[in-house]
Parts: C-alpha cells; structure tokens; sequence
C-alpha cells in the first residue's frame, strides 16, 4: 500500500498460487481428446440415448465452468477496498477493511518448487483457508500433480516483492528442511 497525504492507494495486484503453463498445457490435452468426442457426440445426436443426452447438456456446461474457475484460480487485490479470491471453484469477495492478517506460508517440495497455504483472518476472529499442499496429499509421489500445484522460486520472490508494501501481510518461506529462509511480518495500523 501507498501512503499520499494520509491515504492508502491499493495498486490492483493479481497473485497465482498455482503453475498455470502446467494446467493449460493439461487442460490443451483434454481438448484434442474431447472436441472430436463432442463432435460425434452432436453428429450422431438423434441416435444417442435419452440419458446420455441429459446427462451431457448437464455435465458439460459444468466440466467447463469447473475448468475455467481452476485457470483463473489465484487473488485479486483491488484498488476500491475489496480482495478477489478463488480459491478453487469458489468466488470469496473480502473487504479489506475486515481482515486483520493474510499470512502466506510457502513450503519448498524436493522438486525445488513451493506450495502455498493462504490464511485469512478477520477482524472477527473467522478464518479462511486454502492450503494448495492439501491437493499434493493423496499423490505425493505424482509429478503431474506436484508440477501443477507447485510454483517455482522466482514466482515465490515476485510474490513476495508485489505483498512487502502490503501491511496486512505476514510472509513465511521454509525450506524442504524444516528450515524458515525468509519471514516478512506485517505492521500494525
């Protein structure tokens, strides 16, 4: 935040927690394998069973959706008060004004890249929390989904850059060791 003549002026930020060039480049494969399925699909329409119909006009629309929400995944920070969050398949509008911290801790993986946990905390004491190594539990050994939920070191450092002006913010990094390489506490107001 920017301080001119006892006001604060937010810069819009756009923060992304996630390896999107990895999940475009996924979401580019399921394309080539479902436009020619889609296509037969509608060539073959009159032909195609009353259920099948009515469970494709319902789920596609969805898959769709559901995929968009996943590329557009990440947080907002506008100039008029309010923090964008999608998390995932969720839209959360936050006044800035009602949150007292966004701590941001980032985890090293022995690929050399970092997943996010992002808590918000209100003024209220409510907490919100997505922590993206959630996704990684079940496949720990996976690559494909450690490439996609995992951001590499230079995006962490312009992560880092874009929030150290921003006083709300607390900024963890830890190392695969266990290890704290970086911390960054906000200022209270």
């Amino acid at each position: 935040m920017i301080s001119e003549n006892g006001g604060t002026v937010c810069k819009n930020k756009y923060l992304s927690f996630i390896n999107k060039i990895s999940i475009w480049l996924l979401v580019s494969i399921v394309a080539i394998i479902f436009i020619p399925c889609i296509y037969l699909m509608f060539a073959y329409w009159s032909s195609i069973p009353l259920i099948i119909k009515v469970m494709s006009i319902i789920t596609l629309p969805i898959f769709y959706v559901s995929w968009m929400m996943i590329l557009l995944n990440g947080m907002v920070i506008s100039p008029k008060g309010y923090i964008w969050f999608i998390p995932d398949i969720r839209i959360k509008k936050i006044l800035i004004s009602e949150v007292a911290r966004i701590v941001f801790n980032m985890y090293e993986w022995e690929n050399g890249k970092y997943s996010v946990l992002v808590k918000i905390i209100y003024k209220d004491g409510r907490v919100f929390t997505k922590d993206y190594a959630r996704a990684l539990a079940p496949h720990r050994r996976s690559k494909l989904m450690k490439s996609q939920y995992t951001i590499s070191k230079g995006k962490v450092d312009d992560i880092c850059e874009q929030l150290l002006e921003w006083d709300i913010c607390y900024i963890n990094i830890v190392d695969r060791n266990k290890q704290l390489t970086f911390q960054k506490i906000g200022t209270k107001k």
